[in-house]
C-alpha cells in the first residue's frame, strides 16, 4: 500500500530552496501550475506536485542563466 503524503506551501518551498512568499508569488502570478486547494483554503501538495514544479524552476534557472552576460 502505497501512503500519499501530503505537504504545506512552506514545507515544499522549503524544498525547493524558496521562501514561502517567494513560491505563493509564482503560484499567484501563475508561473507554476495549480496546486489543488483543501479545506480551509490551504493548498495540498503531493510529491507528484513537488516534482513537476522542481522541473519547472529547473527550467526556469536554466533558462534565466543562458540570458545571462559578463557585461560591466
Amino acid at each position: 500500500m502505497k501512503l500519499n503524503l501530503i505537504y504545506s506551501t512552506g514545507q515544499v518551498a522549503g524544498m525547493l530552496g524558496l521562501t514561502e512568499p517567494q513560491l505563493n508569488n509564482l503560484l499567484r502570478r501563475r508561473a507554476l501550475p495549480g496546486v489543488p486547494v483543501g479545506p480551509g483554503g490551504r493548498r495540498l501538495w503531493t510529491a507528484d506536485d513537488i516534482e513537476v514544479t522542481r522541473a519547472l524552476l529547473e527550467g526556469r534557472r536554466s533558462r534565466s542563466a543562458k540570458g545571462a552576460t559578463n557585461a560591466p
